[in-house]
This record gives C-alpha cells, structure tokens and sequence, in this order.
C-alpha cells in the first residue's frame, strides 16, 4: 500500500514467510519502498511474528485514536524501522524510518522523515496488514 503522494511516498507490501515446499512461517516478510523526489530506496526483510503483532496492534488503536505511533521494525532491529505515526494534534498522518541494506557493500542507509498521507488511508492499511497476521 502507498502511503504519500507521487513526489514522496513509501509503499509498504507484506506476507507471511515463505519457506520451501510451499509452507508458511511463523514470520512476516515485509518489503518497503521510500521514494522522494529522484532518490529512493528498499528492501524485503523478516519481521518477527511478536514484532508483527504489537504493531498491527498499535496502528489499529492509531486509526481508532488517530495519536500515538505504530512501529515497524526487522526482525535484527538494523535492516528496517518505520513509524507511523500523527504528524500533530490534528490528526494528520505521517511515516518516518530508516532503511539499511546490509547485503550490499558499505551497508548504504536511507533516513527519511515526516512523508506525509491522507489519514482516510489508515483503514485501509490496518485491513490489509492485518490479512497478512491472520
């Protein structure tokens, strides 16, 4: 799902973690696009399943409540960290993180903050991350 418009967005995408012969993990796979303006980056990283849980849990009381942060983060702590979080006491929306590709030479990190996005999108986002858990 992309959160932003099409200057500054992150898609994020998720399913559950596949193994040989077709069985499923216990672990999430989420792969995340940050793009803004001509510079972009991503990645497909394991979350834990409790890590998955606790933040599907705190983006539904963040649509619910429209305060608070909903984090996201790599099974390791290092490859991923998203928050989704209000932007201020309006209820505005907003998703910040850090993406590090520790597969490549010289672990090339991307820090972004503040991408904006309609909060009406909040539903929607809580229904299909939470497809995934299920």
């Amino acid at each position: 799902m992309r959160l932003g418009d099409g200057d500054a967005y992150v898609d994020i995408s998720a399913s559950r973690e596949g193994y040989a012969g077709g069985n499923d993990g216990p672990d999430i796979f989420a792969s995340v696009e940050v793009r803004i303006g001509d510079f972009s980056a991503a990645i497909g990283t394991v979350v834990a399943r409790g890590g998955w849980q606790a933040f599907l849990s705190a983006l539904s009381q963040l649509d619910k409540q429209r305060r608070g942060e909903a984090v996201l983060e790599s099974a390791d702590g290092r490859e991923l960290r998203l928050r989704i979080h209000a932007a201020d006491r309006l209820g505005h929306m907003a998703i910040s993180g850090e993406i590090e590709r520790r597969d490549l030479p010289s672990e090339p990190r991307l820090t972004f903050g503040k991408v904006t996005f309609d909060p009406a999108l909040l539903p929607q986002l809580v229904t299909e991350m939470s497809a995934v858990g299920a």
